[in-house]
């Protein structure tokens, strides 16, 4: 899933899973009173629609900044942090992997015109 988050910013199979989940996840978390979770995925979700294609969505600072603020929430509540982090860890991995490979593929372009 988090391979699919940094083409959000374009019309992509991300960016469809992004539309069908946004609502029922914000509805969800607001409900659960879960506010700033609620704020962190609508930020992301108004970034994905704002920015232009390998734009913001496509740095390493982005991730970056974005797992900290949620693993920062979850250190605060009750809930088992073993789940949150290993499961941050993994998106922040797809994430990462799929801006690399962005990166590599462009090289490799270049190279060879």
């Amino acid at each position: 899933f988090g391979a699919l988050l940094p083409d959000c910013d374009t019309w992509s199979k991300g960016r469809q899973i992004l539309d069908f989940i946004s609502l029922p996840l914000l509805i969800i978390l607001w409900e659960q009173r879960m506010f700033f979770l609620a704020g962190v995925f609508g930020s992301f979700y108004i970034m994905a629609y704002i920015s232009p294609h390998r734009g913001v969505l496509h740095t390493l600072w982005f991730p970056v900044l974005y797992m900290m603020m949620i693993l920062w929430y979850f250190k605060k509540q009750t809930f088992p942090q073993v789940y949150v982090f290993w499961s941050s860890v993994f998106i922040f991995i797809g994430y990462v992997s799929h801006i690399v490979l962005d990166d590599c593929v462009r090289i490799i372009r270049k190279w060879k015109k």
